[in-house]
């Protein structure tokens, strides 16, 4: 009997080491999906950079539309800095009756291909990755400075690692703080002045009002 018992353990036993050493490293399919991220921004290729990003990213470009249309100039300037900045730029460039059509998705590609996400920043930028669980993971950001002590998480959605840009929402917040106060203005003023050097012209009061009226 103690022979058989120690069968059926030693039976146990190889099972679990034989499913553990199964186990798939999730880590090269992560590293991929971010590089043909980072290629679809730098080739300004929309439709791509829509694909490798996961389900937060895309309800918070439907948000950001649905803030660029409907919210009003009280709401608008009581916005996070990161959000005001994509609102504006949006009333900005973007014609009433173009934004009149979009969606989030088409916000997304638009944003994309007309280089609003910095394609020099990105270029430099390599990931980490920390932990994997299950269907989510974390990454640290990897660039000349050396690894940083964040970065973006990713989910696994429809057998695609795909990246949550809405991770990175709060440090980015704080770079936009930073750099506002190292030059010393106010946000509206820094807002201006990033939409003048963004498009070229200078933009007036209407970015702070709703398209829909």
């Amino acid at each position: 009997m103690k022979s058989f018992i120690k069968m059926i353990c030693a039976a146990v036993l190889l099972s679990v080491i034989a499913s553990g050493c199964s186990k798939e490293d999730e880590t090269p399919m992560i590293q991929e999906s971010f590089k043909q991220y980072k290629s679809a921004i730098l080739n300004q290729d929309g439709f791509t950079a829509y694909y490798y990003v996961d389900s937060h990213t895309k309800a918070y470009y439907d948000d950001m539309l649905d803030k660029v249309m409907n919210a009003s100039e009280y709401e608008t300037k009581n916005m996070s800095l990161g959000s005001k900045v994509i609102v504006t730029m949006a009333r900005h460039s973007i014609s009433a009756n173009t934004l009149r059509g979009m969606n989030g998705e088409s916000f997304f590609i638009y944003a994309v291909e007309n280089g609003w996400i910095g394609e020099e920043s990105v270029s430099r930028l390599e990931i980490a990755v920390s932990n994997v669980d299950k269907n989510f993971a974390k990454t640290h950001i990897v660039d000349a400075n050396g690894e940083a002590p964040f970065g973006f998480t990713f989910r696994k959605e429809d057998k695609t690692w795909r990246i949550d840009l809405t991770s990175m929402l709060p440090m980015t917040e704080m770079a936009l703080e930073e750099q506002i106060k190292e030059i010393g203005i106010d946000e509206e003023t820094f807002i201006r002045a990033t939409l003048t050097q963004t498009s070229g012209f200078q933009p007036d009061s209407s970015i702070w009002e709703p398209v829909s009226l």
